[in-house]
């Protein structure tokens, strides 16, 4: 910008200083508008970035230009976090301590429960011969090797034959074996073969074209639409088992919500349409995950699956929950992860003071590392409560001060604003936490959970009627479960295919994922180990 002078000197000191005054002037507000542009820039690199770039949230993925813009406030927040480390470490109890994990190099060993088949490797006769004395040498050991190998995939045809029977005295009196079990009346398609096509679309992320080709290398065609047409009929099967799952989530005395889109093709507008699949996880004493696809995100979605719900609502600032709060049946737990994020967005236009939110939050983290040191039979909520009450509620008091502050010379569209708004907005859901042990910090359970479908969209991309979504729900409810649980899936699903649709009503509590795995011990996954676990925890 271009400072024109004025044409007429001034003749008085007076009229000189209060022409050093106007240009003075003019330049603070040249600076204030170029540092408000630079902000709404970094604001909008923000914005390209998220929807754009990579969704990680951590702060090692700034690239070496931006560290050395933003050096002195992240070596701020290094060495406060140095110091909350050390601070951590002194204040640890001997029993609480747990060794760090070591990289180990080398070849990983081939798990014991995989089946050995033994390949004995002689010497020919003239190779056991002596060349020394000619004499036949004597075995006196062996050194073993363990390759891992591939046996690729099967199919087979199962045959039933039922005999028929009859009197040789009295005329018609016939009697024949009772057929077998099958998962629905009319298909060709056996349990087996059907859980492993729902595994493969739900839990592996195959589209039903990419098993087509898959079943064709068998020499077997089983066309899309057939497949389809299966997965209907299974989650019809199994939808007395979702429910049930559903059913208990609700009893709950804490539930976690969060919701994720997928394309709907021809949706309500005879196109493809925005749906969504929402995610409802179970507090401990009901450690299952039950799923909902809707065509919209209306919040009568939400309110009609939670309508007879007590207890504790763990979930965003998604307005549709409201109508829930404001009854008083539900009350609302916030999301520290959702309120960081906000921050994480601020980081490259506001450095210093999102860096330093940033900071203060990972305190409220470290208390919870704390706690996650405890084994899940050692767990005690109200140590954990304790603990909270002592580390974590002043940390929380400074942080929402902070705010209230920094909220004053803030604009409120900024994207730091918006982080400060949404959070001061929340202050009582976010520190609501601190009333129960059983309570999390965060959402992170419920977002591990829609995990799977947000990688699987990447394949399949869109659910292709509001039926095909519905079918998804359902057996997303099931397989979800028994991932919470460390199940093998195609184990639990070929079993509760087999035999679920067979038994009484008053029994099907017996096929729960949790109930499920004591009587098939050795159907255990260990995938889920860590974070996933985590969630199966609540």
């Amino acid at each position: 910008m271009t400072m024109h002078a004025k044409n007429i000197t001034p003749a008085t000191l007076e009229e000189a200083l209060m022409c050093i005054a106007e240009r003075d002037e003019a330049i603070r507000e040249r600076d204030a508008t170029i540092v408000e542009r630079d902000r709404q820039l970094r604001d909008l690199l923000a914005k390209f970035r998220k929807q754009f770039g990579r969704s990680s949230e951590r702060m090692n993925t700034l690239s070496d230009a931006q560290l050395i813009l933003f050096k002195e406030a992240i070596d701020a927040e290094n060495a406060a976090s140095q110091k909350d480390t050390a601070e951590n470490d002194e204040a640890e109890t001997p029993g609480t301590h747990v060794k760090a994990h070591s990289r180990r190099n080398g070849r990983v060993a081939i798990p014991k429960h995989i089946p050995r088949e033994h390949v004995v490797h002689e010497l020919t006769p003239e190779e056991r011969t002596c060349p020394c004395c000619g004499k036949e040498r004597v075995h006196v050991s062996s050194e073993t090797t363990e390759v891992l190998e591939y046996v690729p995939a099967t199919m087979k045809a199962v045959v039933h034959e039922r005999c028929k029977y009859a009197c040789p005295e009295c005329c018609g009196n016939f009697a024949i074996a009772d057929p077998p079990n099958a998962p629905f009346d009319r298909s060709k398609a056996g349990p087996g073969l059907l859980a492993a096509v729902a595994v493969g679309k739900y839990a592996d992320h195959l589209p039903l074209y990419r098993q087509d080709g898959i079943f064709k290398r068998f020499g077997v065609n089983i066309p899309r639409s057939t497949q389809s047409d299966w997965m209907r009929r299974t989650a019809e099967a199994i939808d007395p088992l979702a429910g049930r799952i559903a059913e208990l989530i609700r009893e709950g005395e804490i539930i976690q919500t969060d919701d994720t889109p997928i394309k709907l093709r021809d949706g309500p507008r005879k196109g493809v349409s925005q749906a969504r699949f929402w995610s409802y996880v179970g507090d401990r004493p009901h450690p299952y995950v039950a799923y909902e696809f809707t065509p919209n995100r209306r919040g009568e979605h939400p309110r009609r699956w939670l309508a007879d719900c007590t207890g504790y609502l763990q979930c965003d600032a998604f307005t549709g929950y409201d109508a829930l709060f404001d009854a008083g049946d539900l009350v609302e737990v916030g999301c520290w992860a959702h309120a960081r994020r906000k921050f994480h967005d601020a980081r490259l236009s506001h450095p210093g003071r999102a860096l330093e939110m940033l900071r203060m939050i990972k305190g409220l983290y470290a208390v919870e590392r704390g706690e996650s040191r405890w084994s899940a039979e050692s767990f005690d909520p109200q140590r954990r409560k304790a603990l909270r009450a002592e580390r974590a509620a002043p940390l929380l008091d400074q942080i929402f001060e902070t705010l209230r502050t920094w909220k004053q010379d803030e604009l409120p569209k900024s994207s730091l604003g918006t982080a400060i708004t949404y959070t001061l907005n929340l202050e009582t859901a976010l520190g609501r936490y601190l009333e129960d042990g059983e309570l999390e910090i965060d959402n992170n359970g419920c977002e591990r959970s829609l995990r799977g479908i947000a990688l699987g969209r990447k394949n399949w991309l869109f659910a292709g009627s509001e039926q095909g979504g519905a079918t998804a729900a359902t057996i997303f409810t099931v397989l979800g479960s028994a991932r919470l649980h460390e199940i093998e899936p195609w184990a639990y699903l070929r079993d509760v295919l087999d035999r679920m649709p067979h038994v009484p009503m008053s029994q099907i509590d017996d096929f729960l994922p949790d109930r499920w795995k004591t009587e098939h011990p050795g159907a255990h996954l260990g995938l889920n180990r860590g974070r996933d676990a985590a969630a199966g925890r609540r």
